[in-house]
């Protein structure tokens, strides 16, 4: 089972927003993450908002798929500069 902390180190994995710096340093190969995990009953559960974002961060990778530069200048751009996005993370 991966928790919500565990979701949310997945995505300081692929984007870290502490500081432009850590973004611009954060991985921009990983192509796809899927996290699943189930509670005491058996129902899936996953944080959306954590995972949105997981999966905003290895879009950008695909796009940017040759140009690891470009894919940490479009996350600091997502990220940085737009303060909702950094508000709700």
């Amino acid at each position: 089972d991966i928790s919500r902390q565990g979701q949310i180190m997945l995505l300081k994995l692929c984007c870290d927003i502490s500081s432009i710096k850590a973004t611009l340093q954060s991985n921009h190969t990983l192509k796809n993450i899927r996290s699943i995990s189930e509670n005491s009953d058996g129902f899936i559960q996953t944080d959306d908002g954590v995972m949105k974002e997981i999966d905003v961060a290895t879009l950008i990778n695909i796009s940017y798929k040759n140009n690891p530069e470009g894919a940490s200048r479009k996350k600091v751009i997502e990220t940085q500069l737009h303060s909702g996005t950094r508000a709700a993370l």
